[in-house]
């Protein structure tokens, strides 16, 4: 009888090992296919240039706001030209600093500065209500889209 319940035990255990493996794969999957692609967002924002404003198009406005501590900083509207970067769109409108595409004062607001009470504070930006997973000089905002920085706690 103890051999039995021994056997049956075993094999429950093999069988939540194979069900636990099997949800950690599709996980990690799920995970790579989100991070690569937007496959799963179609508002997810346009981030390559060659997709922004056609040759017709010389010219285009976006949306932009910048808030720190629940504070905005900014708000307005940004021209931009075909195939410019976020970044590069910003520097005529905003004060700010970035080093290697990466935005690192807004406004003023430097981030992760122990002197000016932003350690561990980030600044993070969304474009349509989705987070940007490129720096602000990789990014090519569309015509009418709606960019908010946020300095972020991590």
């Amino acid at each position: 009888m103890e051999d039995k319940n021994t056997a049956k035990k075993s094999t429950a255990g093999k069988i939540l090992g194979v069900v636990i493996s099997v949800l950690l794969i599709a996980a990690a999957v799920f995970v790579i296919l989100k991070t690569q692609t937007n496959l799963f967002d179609a508002d997810a924002p346009t981030l390559s240039p060659s997709s922004t404003l056609s040759a017709a198009d010389s010219q285009a406005v976006y949306s932009l706001e910048i808030f720190s501590a629940d504070k905005l900083l900014y708000s307005g509207t940004i021209e931009i030209k075909a195939g410019e970067s976020l970044l590069a769109s910003m520097k005529a409108a905003v004060e700010l600093a970035e080093t290697d595409g990466f935005i690192s004062s807004l406004c003023g607001v430097e981030q992760n500065s122990a002197a000016a009470g932003t350690e561990n504070a980030w600044w993070v930006y969304t474009v349509n209500g989705v987070s940007a997973e490129v720096g602000a000089g990789d990014c090519y905002p569309s015509e009418n889209d709606k960019i908010v920085f946020t300095l972020t706690q991590f």
